[in-house]
């Protein structure tokens, strides 16, 4: 299954929303498309995770290389609406400390940039 990216605006955040399945297949097409998406983005940035029902190590990879370019650009990058599964592999992996992640995309609106 292909990974699908839309892209939206949030007032002072520009929302990327992710459906599908991030395992080592489609990481690398996560990658070609986010991280440029992202580098072109002067504001915060919400990656809404709640189409996805799966993510690899591999698409944490990606992710994290989001959130440091974010944090470069002196930015944020918040993480919402993870399953009850992804945040259990997070959790699990120890990358829960690495992003801001908040339950839903309206307690990611109210957040600094």
């Amino acid at each position: 299954m292909l990974i699908k990216i839309t892209e939206a605006q949030g007032g002072l955040w520009s929302i990327v929303s992710i459906t599908g399945r991030i395992d080592n297949n489609t990481a690398p097409e996560l990658k070609v498309r986010l991280l440029p998406c992202i580098a072109g983005l002067n504001t915060g940035v919400i990656v809404d995770l709640g189409g996805v029902d799966y993510i690899s190590s591999a698409g944490v990879r990606v992710l994290i290389m989001a959130a440091k370019e974010q944090q470069a650009k002196q930015s944020s990058l918040i993480l919402c609406n993870l399953s009850s599964e992804l945040q259990e592999f997070f959790n699990l992996a120890g990358v829960n400390t690495v992003f801001n992640i908040v339950p839903k995309l309206p307690d990611a609106l109210v957040a600094k940039p």
